[in-house]
């Protein structure tokens, strides 16, 4: 039965998509999957014209019966209808309830929506922490948003002063990535350490000023004086590599989708 609703649901070659007869088909059926598909036959419009308020019903009827995976996948279906209903609190209500589950990808959704503030009340604290918790799990997104935040700052990235920039923490989490074969991780990795090494270099460069800055006010002798004083004017003429260089213009092409999805 359940073979029959599927060919139904989809078409084929010599059967026509017919939705009533693959919902027909699967209730008798009775699977666990047959069931779940039911709703998504009136929610999604490669089925036939969307029918909202029709696929919300079903769904309601349908996921008391369900558990694990496939009620995760029914109130998936809720979350994403009532977004196109524009009902926020329907919308939230049950991406909470997703993320409750323990579900990594909802989690890390949840997550992002509280850190932004968007569509629902800004929950800083919360939100990285189902990321994070979302991150350990190996979620690979929740790794990612957290390698970029830390790596550019909750402030530059448009979120207000939370995270500061930590290049360790965003290495640790990249290279968590990457371990999973994320997407052009290693790239972001190799920029993240040559711009740690920068750092590094710049740090020194810092001191050797300040030491040099210092011995021209405190040297006893006319002599040693002028010579600090002609080694820091040397010093000052010679531009760090790590000034001259703006982060990674590969960051600016991950930077963008990651939190304008949110």
């Amino acid at each position: 039965a359940f073979l029959i609703g599927k060919v139904y649901m989809d078409g084929g070659i010599g059967v026509a998509q017919n939705r009533s007869l693959a919902e027909e088909w699967f209730r008798k059926s009775n699977e666990p999957l047959a069931m779940t598909l039911i709703p998504f036959l009136y929610l999604n419009d490669e089925y036939g014209i969307v029918n909202i308020e029709k696929g919300l019903s079903l769904a309601k009827e349908i996921m008391p019966s369900l558990a694990g995976e496939f009620r995760n996948m029914i109130q998936g279906a809720l979350m994403r209808a009532y977004d196109k209903k524009n009902n926020l609190k329907e919308k939230f209500y049950w991406l909470n309830k997703l993320s409750d589950s323990g579900d990594t990808q909802f989690q890390a959704l949840l997550g992002m929506y509280l850190v932004s503030g968007n569509g629902i009340q800004k929950d800083i604290d919360r939100g990285i922490e189902l990321i994070t918790k979302a991150a350990i799990n190996n979620n690979a997104d929740a790794q990612y948003y957290l390698g970029l935040i830390y790596f550019i700052g909750s402030q530059e990235a448009g979120l207000g002063n939370y995270i500061e920039v930590d290049r360790e923490k965003s290495l640790y989490w990249l290279s968590m990535l990457t371990e999973q074969g994320g997407p052009r991780a290693d790239e972001f990795i190799i920029a993240l350490k040559e711009n740690i090494i920068e750092e590094k270099k710049l740090a020194v460069r810092n001191q050797q000023l300040n030491r040099l800055e210092k011995a021209t006010q405190f040297k006893k002798s006319e002599e040693e004086k002028l010579t600090s004083v002609k080694q820091l004017a040397e010093y000052k003429q010679q531009s760090p590599q790590q000034e001259q260089q703006s982060s990674p213009s590969l960051l600016e092409n991950f930077i963008g989708d990651l939190f304008e999805a949110v």
